[in-house]
């Protein structure tokens, strides 16, 4: 028994930093593809991200995405800004269950969304999207307020 819990002991750092070391590798590799993707972003762009601090810190604007399924409103104020919006699934939203992984479903499930470039890096996906204005209120099958009026002709 005493060698048997010896050899366990030896065993399971090996096996968890091998784990560590593949999420590591993925988390870098999701901050670097970010980083080069806001390279390319215009001064108006928006990311809705659940890491807005990637852009942020590329002085890029960015919306946290958990805090935009909790506020639609905040977000469709964001929308009526001029310039683009994208959204960053990175590889904090494929651990199921996280609030992390809860935002990205609420985005793929109440955004239009056109993917734009996808990588997969161990095991992980990292996907960027370019978002459609339409914010669609699947519960109720109803556009909201804002994407209701937004195509209607103005009047004189």
């Amino acid at each position: 028994m005493f060698i048997g819990a010896v050899m366990l002991s030896l065993i399971l750092p090996q096996i968890h930093s091998i784990g560590f070391s593949t999420y590591t590798e993925a988390f870098a590799a999701d901050h670097y593809i970010s980083v080069q993707f806001a390279s390319q972003l215009g001064p108006n762009d928006l990311v809705l991200s659940t890491s807005p601090e990637i852009f942020l810190n590329q002085g890029k604007r960015a919306m946290n995405a958990a805090f935009a399924s909790d506020h639609r409103d905040k977000l469709e104020e964001v929308m009526r800004r001029p310039g683009k919006i994208w959204y960053h699934a990175g590889i904090r939203t494929n651990a199921i269950d996280s609030l992390e992984w809860r935002a990205d479903q609420w985005v793929k499930s109440n955004l239009e969304l056109h993917l734009i470039d996808s990588h997969e890096v161990a095991g992980t996906k990292i996907a960027f999207y370019e978002v459609l204005l339409k914010l669609v209120d699947r519960e109720a099958g109803l556009r909201s307020a804002f994407e209701r009026n937004r195509n209607r002709p103005e009047r004189r």
